[in-house]
């Protein structure tokens, strides 16, 4: 929700697109038929981070969801 009230605030969406943004989040979160998850931040180049996921331990159960700097 951070991110909605974020991109508001810089302009780039008005009151109403974040309201909806808001709501449709709030009622897929609640409503939505999604597989248990959770999510961290490693600090991991992303090739060690793609590494890790396909150690036999992790593979197909971890993934890489976003990259957001050389070193996270």
């Amino acid at each position: 929700v951070g991110l909605i009230a974020s991109t508001y605030a810089a302009g780039m969406l008005d009151l109403t697109e974040a309201t909806l943004i808001a709501f449709w989040r709030g009622y897929c979160f609640r409503y939505g038929d999604f597989p248990i998850g959770q999510m961290c931040a490693t600090g991991l180049p992303s090739s060690e981070a793609l590494e890790v996921c396909q150690m036999p331990d992790f593979k197909d159960q971890i993934w890489v969801a976003c990259h957001n700097a050389p070193n996270s």
